[in-house]
């Protein structure tokens, strides 16, 4: 009779010990499955902030692009006008200074809004449309054209580009 308790007691032992085993087991599996569901929730989360800060810094570059090309067409349509009357070819420069200006002004929004219209499965070419090179964004030594210009078409004085100094 004693063999047959421990030989019962055994196989009891035994089982407990299978299914602490496996309990223990199924509580890891259920934490690395929870591991991995927080870091792709992270992933997520984190491309979702890359791609707002993305667009932000696109809202902002267009803005400043709009801005400043408006600020100097303005400038410049001014001193047109004033000139218009007295000295024509100034007033001609003025006008061909805001053509220049225009033109580029859309130029540059048309590849921040390139930039923006990315679909993410495919990469945009290094090419504008018409086969030119892209170029990276001009900084504040980038800006010497704009500096230039008003000058160019007559207007004495300045205007202020935030960042980017006066012209």
């Amino acid at each position: 009779m004693a063999a047959r308790f421990v030989g019962s007691a055994v196989v009891l032992t035994a089982a407990w010990m299978i299914g602490v085993a496996v309990r223990q087991q199924r509580a890891y599996t259920a934490g690395l499955r929870e591991q991995a569901d927080r870091r792709v929730q992270a992933q997520l989360a984190d491309g979702r902030r890359a791609a707002t800060e993305e667009r932000l810094r696109i809202a902002r570059e267009l803005h400043d692009v709009v801005a400043h090309s408006r600020s100097l067409i303005a400038v410049q349509a001014g001193v047109g006008h004033y000139v218009a009357g007295a000295r024509p070819e100034e007033a001609e420069r003025a006008l061909a200074s805001i053509e220049g200006i225009s033109r580029d002004a859309l130029r540059e929004m048309r590849r921040l809004l390139g930039v923006s219209r990315h679909d993410g499965h495919r990469q945009y070419p290094r090419r504008t449309a018409a086969g030119q090179a892209r170029r990276p964004r001009p900084g504040p030594a980038g800006h010497g054209g704009l500096r230039n210009r008003p000058g160019a078409a007559g207007v004495a004085g300045s205007v202020n580009l935030g960042p980017f100094g006066r012209i």
